[in-house]
């Protein structure tokens, strides 16, 4: 703690990110359609989207503002056994399981894991200056 506090102190970091940050607004949607009924039922089977999707995820990002949760599993059988038609990437589907050790509970959560993002050019870790 002691060699942490010590480079801490060395620079006025929280004076820099108080005056560098950028909060990105929420912005209005337009009231118009860009697209017809047509292209848009067109668009989403090319790009793989069926209605179990749309109702599950879109309609449910776009109503509340998050990113849907659900179970990470998936009991969809692999497409190569599929007797319906698939699209490229489902066929390349990785599967895998996610473990944290020890297991992440809601009061530690939000200290370990973030959905935090910078966006711009990345410094020199070993250069310290206001950028």
């Amino acid at each position: 703690i002691a060699i942490k506090s010590e480079i801490a102190s060395r620079h006025p970091y929280g004076e820099w990110m108080a005056k560098n940050r950028k909060d990105v607004t929420k912005m209005d949607a337009e009231a118009d359609r860009v697209y017809d009924n047509a292209t848009t039922t067109f668009a989403q089977g090319t790009f793989g989207w069926s209605l179990e999707d749309i109702g599950m995820q879109i309609q449910d990002m776009a109503g509340s503002g998050k990113e849907t949760t659900y179970s990470m599993g998936d009991d969809a059988p692999q497409a190569v056994f599929s007797e319906r038609p698939h699209v490229l990437y489902n066929y390349f589907k990785q599967r895998f399981a996610q473990v944290t050790n020890p297991p992440i509970d809601p009061l530690r959560e939000g200290v370990v894991m973030s959905l935090a993002m910078t966006l711009g050019k990345k410094e020199s870790i070993y250069k310290v200056s206001e950028k």
